[in-house]
């Protein structure tokens, strides 16, 4: 494990909950939950680890990926003209058992730290996630685009310090939010816009301090959020997992 990934996580968990917690690790089978995982197999020419985005194309090529310059090579390789002139649909696939791989090792621009991730551009401390774009502190993410200190996450665009967000964008401080657009400090939201300081709000926009879609002052607002946060880290604590996330709410 990256040692900058388990200082982001203690960071982003301080933030969201008021409590720091540690070893992220630990924490993967609730980070995932939602979340198509990385796939992992192994090059039959080298015997190194082999790192996918969790698509189709891949899932179909597993146990032909190489790395890229196990590729590159393998590009060289070419069937006789006598299996091309008897080549069908038939004997394809035995015919171009000796050609038919691919690759995954797909990396542009600068990147560090890229820890059994899977096609990423312009990135820096990855663990565990894919398709990652000009992002830096991901793990357990797929698709993270322009964001930092970010977990569990799907598409989450232009966010930082978000865990569990999921087709969002410009999100900050959020936990367990889908489908929602410019919202801050909020915790389980559905398809909402513009919201701060807000939880359990589902199709609405351009709300602070409120509770399922109704505004109920900032001192309310804080005293709820407190039992709701003792609960959350009660749970974590104790089970490394919550008993509801936002697809079980809407």
């Amino acid at each position: 494990m990256i040692k900058e990934i388990e200082t982001a996580f203690q960071q982003v968990t301080k933030i969201l909950f008021g409590t720091s917690f540690s070893d992220v690790e630990s924490y993967e089978e609730w980070l995932i939950n939602n979340v198509d995982t990385t796939l992992e197999s192994i090059s039959p020419i080298s015997k190194k680890p082999i790192y996918s985005p969790p698509v189709t194309y891949y899932k179909a090529l597993l146990g032909r990926l190489l790395l890229m310059d196990e590729a590159l090579e393998q590009g060289n390789a070419h069937i006789s003209e006598t299996e091309v002139e008897q080549l069908n649909l038939s004997n394809a696939s035995k015919t171009l058992k000796n050609i038919k791989f691919g690759t995954s090792d797909v990396m542009f621009g600068k990147n560090s730290n890229m820890e059994k991730s899977a096609a990423y551009i312009n990135s820096h401390y990855s663990f565990k996630s894919s398709f990652v774009c000009d992002t830096k502190y991901s793990a357990y993410c797929f698709w993270p685009r322009q964001s930092e200190y970010v977990f569990g996450s799907v598409l989450a665009f232009s966010c930082s310090f978000c865990i569990n967000c999921y087709h969002s964008s410009n999100l900050k401080r959020c936990f367990e939010l889908d489908n929602c657009d410019n919202c801050s400090d909020s915790y389980f939201c559905h398809n909402c816009e513009n919201l701060s300081n807000c939880m359990f709000c589902f199709n609405t926009k351009a709300k602070q301090y409120a509770i399922g879609n109704v505004e109920v002052g900032k001192e309310r607002y804080l005293e709820i959020k407190k039992i709701l946060l003792n609960d959350i880290c009660k749970q974590l604590q104790e089970k490394k997992m919550l008993n509801v996330d936002i697809y079980q709410l809407h």
